[in-house]
């Protein structure tokens, strides 16, 4: 057992800290892409309210309508997630799990062991995430009514949770992923063209991705477990399409978006590189292929959409300046589990107050979000705080997180 929690938290660490900071996206997929808490500051709806935020990840199609003709560059970015659990799971490890471990969790009584196992399956139910990203150097442009990028993002995620195995014992759901994504989008604003209000986009995207994980009882794992590193490499393409609809009576825009992740690309196929913990000297040939199975079956890329309208007011009175509000559903080619239609519904608002600062507020899979933006020369820090389902219907397995960004931006 001490091996084990040594096994997750060196996981985590290793993938959190060691590769420059995705990894993950949402539960339900494996895509290689960086959230923002811009996006999900106002419920994570996107798809059809374009910001220089979400041109690389979002919808490509945005890029037509925000990018500058001066080009934009951002120097480097940091971003930071956390659990709202993670403090208390560390607090459990160290005040009660720990003890226990030295004491020996065969001197335990039965009572003592069965109220040990229930509290990780209290905090265990509900995910642990340790989440990093990296923001390279990118640059958007535009020129003729032709908007350019290209950026490279480094991201990292560490997720745990302690399901039941059987019998009343816990098991163990570890994964850290490192993804490094290099990413070119081009997108047309035909308007320029003389088909007013349209315009789509293209992403391509090359990820190279590190993937570990442990998925088992904790009864059956040995004292020298072994925690292995596997390696794949991905290309795809997303689609994005935006639509003016000339149908609202006052002052604002209404738009339509809609985006395809992944429509053509390359599986990833995961090959055993090295042990992370244990000597590589005693590697198990046939729990490496068993992990590599797990792998392949839970971590398959398949494609994903997003389908939403947004309306964009101008400026009111002088007090408030641009504001929208998007609606976006977001779907899954072959989910992981099968929700209910309110758990892939997102909507949201954003008050851009001034250019320094824009407020958030926002509803996703039934949750509420809200965060804020603040703009102090070439720095930008975002924060948001919202929910994530990973159950069938909203309220079932929730979890609550942090997410904080910081760029800076040349021009």
């Amino acid at each position: 057992m001490d091996r084990l929690v040594r096994v997750i938290l060196a996981a985590g660490l290793l993938l959190a800290l060691a590769w420059p900071a995705r990894a993950q996206s949402y539960s339900q997929t494996s895509r290689a892409f960086v959230q923002t808490p811009q996006a999900l500051g106002m419920g994570d709806a996107t798809v059809a309210f374009p910001t220089r935020a979400t041109v690389f990840f979002y919808n490509p199609a945005h890029l037509a309508r925000v990018a500058p003709l001066r080009p934009r560059v951002t120097l480097v970015g940091l971003r930071g997630t956390l659990t709202s659990n993670t403090v208390d799971q560390y607090t459990f490890y160290r005040d009660e799990l720990e003890p226990a471990i030295e004491r020996g969790l065969d001197e335990l009584s039965s009572d003592e062991l069965e109220a040990l196992y229930d509290e990780v399956f209290a905090l265990g139910r509900t995910r642990t995430l340790v989440n990093g990203d990296l923001l390279l150097p990118s640059v958007l442009m535009q020129a003729g009514g032709v908007g350019l990028g290209a950026g490279l993002f480094a991201t990292s995620v560490a997720r745990y949770r302690a399901e039941d195995g059987g019998a009343g014992i816990p098991a163990v759901d570890l994964k850290g992923q490192g993804d490094l994504i290099g990413v070119a989008a081009a997108a047309i604003d035909f308007g320029r063209f003389g088909v007013q209000g349209f315009s789509a986009g293209l992403t391509a995207k090359y990820t190279r991705r590190y993937l570990t994980l442990k998925a088992k009882p904790i009864d059956t794992i040995s004292p020298d477990e072994h925690l292995y590193l596997f390696e794949a490499t991905s290309f795809g393409l997303d689609l994005g399409l935006l639509y003016d609809l000339d149908v609202v009576p006052v002052p604002g825009t209404l738009r339509f978006g809609v985006a395809l992740y992944d429509v053509l690309a390359s599986d990833f196929d995961y090959a055993y590189r090295r042990s992370l913990i244990g000597d590589d000297a005693q590697d198990d040939p046939v729990a490496i292929a068993m992990e590599r199975m797990l792998a392949m079956d839970r971590y398959a890329l398949h494609g994903s959409s997003r389908v939403g309208l947004a309306y964009t007011t101008p400026a009111l009175g002088g007090l408030i300046k641009e504001t929208g509000i998007a609606l976006d559903y977001v779907g899954y080619r072959q989910p992981r589990i099968e929700q209910t239609f309110t758990a892939h519904l997102r909507m949201g608002v954003q008050a851009r107050l001034s250019d320094l600062l824009a407020l958030r507020l926002g509803l996703s899979q039934g949750y509420t979000t809200f965060g804020a933006g603040l703009r102090l020369g070439l720095l930008q820090l975002d924060y948001a705080y919202y929910g994530v389902e990973e159950g069938r219907i909203p309220g079932q397995v929730p979890s609550w997180n942090h997410s904080l960004l910081l760029t800076a931006v040349l021009f």
